[in-house]
């Protein structure tokens, strides 16, 4: 009996469905344009939206907004990475440290992000609240999924190390680095994307910082004036930057997975050794 073809084997084909799912949207979306009207607001068509799109770029502010959402959600972001990576190495080794972080997790996951808007806002920069919500939102969603992975890391394979004696530097470097890599991978992938949402919606809901160049301030702007197109042209912004972020770092993430801890040679160097060679 002949194998059915599957059609999304190849890269080609996942791109030509990928292609379809987006033309449906657009099908949706220009469906939706000639016939949502409210108050004699209608929603702006594909067309003039990307016409929007490339009107709004070509404004010198524009690009200032736009390289300042990017630095508040790296900042955020790549903050809490490096804390929760830090913290959950040295809980390995300090158990105690798992234990003392965990009323931060579920403060940080239980709080209502309105209350904490308003919270920081009160005593904090209008700056620094785009950077301090989207970090307290995503540490503990960060810690939770690195933990996670650590706790997969083989045990038996430390249990060999330790008896090898085995540096603490060569196994964070050769075994939890090679097998936490692709957990943290997603993790940059789906929490750049989460973040940089939560940038843009505290922004928005600081009603904008006049003469503060934001994403945010300019949104909250065209709708005061009922310019829905700009906000949905911004909106196709905010995406394709996500977009490209996420098709770099799966790019970084190619690169950055070298490793193989479940090679024989590997393994073999690993526990007769002490030592590690390529």
């Amino acid at each position: 009996m002949k194998a059915k073809k599957d059609l999304t084997s190849h890269i080609g084909w996942r791109f030509l469905w990928w292609m379809v799912g987006l033309v449906i949207i657009i099908l949706i979306w220009t469906i939706l344009a000639l016939t949502a009207f409210k108050h004699n607001h209608k929603l702006p068509d594909p067309i003039m939206a990307l016409s929007t799109v490339f009107q709004e770029l070509g404004k010198g502010h524009s690009w200032g907004a736009i390289w300042i959402a990017i630095a508040q959600a790296l900042a955020a972001f790549l903050g809490s990475f490096l804390i929760a990576s830090g913290l959950i190495i040295w809980s390995r080794y300090h158990h105690i440290v798992k234990y003392v972080i965990q009323p931060f997790i579920v403060l940080g996951r239980s709080l209502p992000t309105l209350a904490l808007q308003i919270l920081i806002a009160t005593f904090c920069p209008l700056w620094l609240v785009s950077i301090v919500i989207p970090f307290m939102i995503v540490f503990p969603m960060t810690i939770e999924s690195l933990t996670n992975a650590v706790d997969n890391v083989d045990v038996k394979l430390l249990e060999m190390a330790n008896v090898f004696n085995v540096s603490r530097m060569d196994q964070i470097k050769k075994v939890y680095l090679p097998s936490i890599t692709p957990y943290a991978f997603s993790t940059l992938i789906a929490g750049f994307g989460l973040t940089f949402k939560v940038v843009l919606a505290s922004q928005v809901l600081n009603n904008g910082v006049p003469g503060y160049d934001s994403i945010g301030f300019i949104m909250v702007n065209a709708n005061n004036n009922g310019h829905f197109d700009i906000i949905i042209a911004w909106a196709i912004i905010a995406i394709t930057i996500s977009l490209c972020f996420e098709l770099i770092l799966k790019s970084m993430g190619r690169i950055c997975m070298p490793w193989r801890y479940n090679d024989q040679k590997y393994l073999h160097n690993f526990f007769t050794k002490g030592k590690f060679h390529d």
